[in-house]
């Protein structure tokens, strides 16, 4: 399999999880926030605090300047997020990296965020866990 199949099946399998826990009553704020706490203490752990921080300000960054945008309301439900119960299994499948789930997972947090909270309130909250990262917080 290829990086790219395995990333597209890292992705689905983390979409329908999400897709799940929302049909279950999972508020998507919820899901979104846990998305990104476990996606963030994910990069600490694999990169390290300063490329995680470096990380987190790049997606503020794409946040701010609509690079990431919100998913568009008739995508959502096929797309919507298998993630939480999945992320330990997606991260023995051969060759699929944590990096690459860590990154799937911010990005469809930040996605969540934007749509929820709209650009300047999802940017800022990124920015919030970049300086939780800097004062230790995220292990």
């Amino acid at each position: 399999m290829s990086d790219v199949d395995k990333n597209t099946e890292a992705r689905r399998a983390i979409l329908g999880t999400w897709r799940d826990l929302i049909a279950q009553g999972v508020a998507r704020e919820n899901l979104a926030s846990i998305a990104l706490s476990i996606s963030v203490m994910e990069m600490v752990e694999v990169f390290g605090k300063d490329a995680a921080v470096s990380g987190v300000s790049k997606l503020s960054e794409k946040i701010q300047s609509g690079e990431i945008t919100a998913v568009p309301e008739e995508t959502q439900r096929d797309i919507a997020i298998e993630a939480f119960a999945v992320l330990r299994d997606l991260l023995t499948t051969d060759g699929l990296q944590r990096e690459e789930v860590a990154a799937i997972m911010m990005q469809i947090s930040a996605a969540e965020m934007i749509d929820m909270f709209g650009n300047d309130a999802a940017a800022a909250a990124v920015s919030r866990v970049g300086a939780r990262i800097r004062e230790g917080k995220f292990r």
